[in-house]
Protein backbone atom coordinates (compact mmCIF):
# COMPACT_ATOMS: atom_id res chain seq x y z
CA UNK A 1 0.00 0.00 0.00
CA UNK A 2 1.03 3.55 -0.72
CA UNK A 3 0.29 6.62 1.37
CA UNK A 4 -1.75 9.48 -0.03
CA UNK A 5 -2.26 13.02 1.20
CA UNK A 6 -5.97 13.76 1.57
CA UNK A 7 -6.21 17.28 2.88
CA UNK A 8 -5.08 19.74 5.49
CA UNK A 9 -5.86 19.38 9.16
CA UNK A 10 -8.01 22.34 10.09
CA UNK A 11 -8.52 25.06 7.48
CA UNK A 12 -7.04 25.26 3.99
CA UNK A 13 -4.26 27.49 5.33
CA UNK A 14 -2.91 24.71 7.54
CA UNK A 15 0.47 23.24 6.63
CA UNK A 16 -0.33 19.97 8.46
CA UNK A 17 -1.88 17.32 6.25
CA UNK A 18 -3.86 14.16 6.82
CA UNK A 19 -2.61 10.93 5.25
CA UNK A 20 -4.35 7.71 4.35
CA UNK A 21 -3.48 4.36 2.80
CA UNK A 22 -3.99 4.25 -0.95
CA UNK A 23 -4.03 1.48 -3.50
CA UNK A 24 -0.79 1.15 -5.45
CA UNK A 25 -0.66 2.89 -8.81
CA UNK A 26 -1.49 0.59 -11.74
CA UNK A 27 1.30 -0.57 -14.01
CA UNK A 28 1.24 1.55 -17.16
CA UNK A 29 3.52 1.47 -20.18
CA UNK A 30 5.83 4.52 -20.14
CA UNK A 31 4.69 5.68 -23.59
CA UNK A 32 1.04 5.54 -22.51
CA UNK A 33 1.85 7.39 -19.28
CA UNK A 34 3.68 10.14 -21.21
CA UNK A 35 0.70 10.51 -23.54
CA UNK A 36 -1.87 10.68 -20.72
CA UNK A 37 0.06 12.74 -18.18
CA UNK A 38 -0.20 16.19 -19.82
CA UNK A 39 -3.98 15.97 -20.21
CA UNK A 40 -4.50 14.82 -16.66
CA UNK A 41 -2.14 17.45 -15.27
CA UNK A 42 -3.69 20.24 -17.34
CA UNK A 43 -7.19 19.15 -16.27
CA UNK A 44 -6.13 19.41 -12.62
CA UNK A 45 -3.71 22.34 -12.75
CA UNK A 46 -4.32 24.16 -16.04
CA UNK A 47 -4.34 26.34 -17.86
CA UNK A 48 -0.59 26.27 -18.08
CA UNK A 49 2.23 26.97 -20.46
CA UNK A 50 4.54 24.54 -22.17
CA UNK A 51 7.25 25.74 -19.78
CA UNK A 52 5.01 25.00 -16.77
CA UNK A 53 4.49 21.42 -17.92
CA UNK A 54 8.20 21.01 -18.57
CA UNK A 55 9.06 22.30 -15.12
CA UNK A 56 6.53 20.04 -13.43
CA UNK A 57 7.48 16.88 -15.33
CA UNK A 58 11.19 17.55 -15.65
CA UNK A 59 10.88 17.01 -19.41
CA UNK A 60 12.89 19.08 -21.86
CA UNK A 61 11.13 21.32 -24.39
CA UNK A 62 11.37 18.71 -27.16
CA UNK A 63 9.66 16.06 -25.03
CA UNK A 64 6.91 18.47 -23.96
CA UNK A 65 6.23 19.57 -27.54
CA UNK A 66 6.13 15.96 -28.72
CA UNK A 67 3.06 15.30 -26.57
CA UNK A 68 1.39 18.71 -26.90
CA UNK A 69 1.33 19.44 -30.63
CA UNK A 70 -2.39 19.52 -31.42
CA UNK A 71 -4.86 21.97 -32.91
CA UNK A 72 -8.50 22.19 -33.90
CA UNK A 73 -9.18 22.64 -37.61
CA UNK A 74 -12.10 24.70 -38.93
CA UNK A 75 -14.05 21.47 -39.56
CA UNK A 76 -13.83 20.70 -35.82
CA UNK A 77 -11.34 17.85 -36.05
CA UNK A 78 -8.64 17.83 -33.36
CA UNK A 79 -5.51 17.48 -35.49
CA UNK A 80 -2.27 16.29 -33.99
CA UNK A 81 1.13 15.00 -34.98
CA UNK A 82 4.11 13.69 -33.12
CA UNK A 83 7.37 15.51 -33.55
CA UNK A 84 9.19 12.32 -32.60
CA UNK A 85 8.27 8.64 -32.71
CA UNK A 86 6.36 7.97 -29.50
CA UNK A 87 5.29 4.42 -30.34
CA UNK A 88 1.97 2.81 -31.27
CA UNK A 89 0.56 2.87 -27.73
CA UNK A 90 1.17 6.60 -27.38
CA UNK A 91 -0.41 7.25 -30.79
CA UNK A 92 -3.52 5.29 -29.78
CA UNK A 93 -3.70 7.11 -26.44
CA UNK A 94 -3.37 10.53 -28.09
CA UNK A 95 -6.01 9.66 -30.72
CA UNK A 96 -8.38 8.56 -27.96
CA UNK A 97 -7.69 11.74 -25.99
CA UNK A 98 -8.24 13.90 -29.10
CA UNK A 99 -11.63 12.22 -29.65
CA UNK A 100 -12.54 12.70 -25.98
CA UNK A 101 -11.49 16.36 -26.13
CA UNK A 102 -13.50 16.98 -29.31
CA UNK A 103 -16.60 15.47 -27.69
CA UNK A 104 -16.06 17.45 -24.49
CA UNK A 105 -15.65 20.87 -26.11
CA UNK A 106 -18.37 20.25 -28.70
CA UNK A 107 -18.92 23.23 -31.01
CA UNK A 108 -16.80 25.63 -28.93
CA UNK A 109 -13.88 27.06 -30.88
CA UNK A 110 -10.75 27.80 -28.88
CA UNK A 111 -8.28 30.11 -30.60
CA UNK A 112 -4.80 30.30 -29.11
CA UNK A 113 -3.56 33.79 -28.47
CA UNK A 114 -0.05 32.96 -29.67
CA UNK A 115 0.08 30.10 -32.12
CA UNK A 116 3.18 27.98 -32.39
CA UNK A 117 4.29 27.16 -35.95
CA UNK A 118 3.24 23.47 -35.69
CA UNK A 119 -0.16 24.39 -34.21
CA UNK A 120 -0.77 26.92 -36.98
CA UNK A 121 0.07 24.30 -39.61
CA UNK A 122 -2.22 21.74 -38.01
CA UNK A 123 -5.08 24.22 -37.66
CA UNK A 124 -4.98 25.12 -41.36
CA UNK A 125 -4.40 21.56 -42.56
CA UNK A 126 -1.04 22.46 -44.11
Amino acid sequence: MDAGRVGPQGTWTSSRFRWTLADPHPEVEPSQARAELPGRWLAACGPATEADLGWWTGWNATDVRAVLTAARRPDGVIAHRFLADAGAEARRAVEAEAARLAAWIGDVRVTPRFRTPPEGELATGA
